[in-house]
């Protein structure tokens, strides 16, 4: 299915241009590398559910340069959002709000929520203000496995079956995010990750 030799370098400019021609590409971010694809595009997301062989039933986590942008994506933002994202973002905190019809179902397994991130790495933030899309990013490793935390890592994963892996370094972090969902402006953690529940609470004192 796959033969292409996978390049792994540091051209942000590479990166977009693969991108915008509906390729997935590996990228780096604060957490772990991510599996990058047009998150407007069917095929690409059917791709990406290929690649790392993950449950169609396991939605997708889409990825911002700015929270203002996820005007453009989610309906009925709710107030606690920008307390948070003030605090949080960018950062390792995961959105999950009320998806826009431009959101393709099978992003989010057919729900009528989608999960919101603004990374916190330079490289990413940079590749994401090359693009008029925003990109859906899984962690960049077979359904179940662990993450990976560097290029190289990803290179074992996916060699062959991805065109490029963009190289950002080691992650910050080597942990997933945390995601939380707004529920009658209380906090519901969904995912512990590189985000505490009383670092949570803390911000929404202040």
């Amino acid at each position: 299915m796959y033969c292409m030799q996978t390049i792994i370098g540091n051209d942000i400019g590479k990166a977009a241009q693969l991108l915008s021609q509906n390729e997935v590409v590996a990228i780096p971010t604060e957490t772990v590398y991510g599996l990058a694809g047009n998150a407007l595009h069917e095929k690409v997301i059917k791709r990406i559910f290929q690649i790392k062989k993950r449950p169609a039933t396991v939605p997708l986590m889409l990825q911002l340069p700015a929270f203002e942008k996820v005007f453009d994506y989610v309906e009925n933002v709710p107030e606690i959002f920008f307390q948070l994202a003030d605090r949080f973002s960018p950062g390792p905190l995961t959105y999950v709000m009320q998806k826009s019809k431009l959101i393709p179902d099978i992003a989010t397994a057919g729900l009528g929520t989608i999960a919101i991130r603004i990374p916190d790495h330079p490289v990413t933030l940079k590749l994401l203000e090359k693009l008029d899309f925003p990109i859906v990013v899984p962690s960049a490793n077979m359904y179940g496995e662990k993450s990976p935390d560097t290029a190289k890592k990803v290179y074992k994963n996916f060699n062959g079956k991805i065109p490029f892996i963009l190289d950002g370094g080691k992650c910050k972090y080597g942990k997933a995010s945390t995601i939380i969902t707004i529920d009658n402006n209380k906090v519901i953690i969904l995912r512990q990750g590189s985000i505490t529940e009383k670092e949570i609470s803390e911000a929404l004192k202040t």
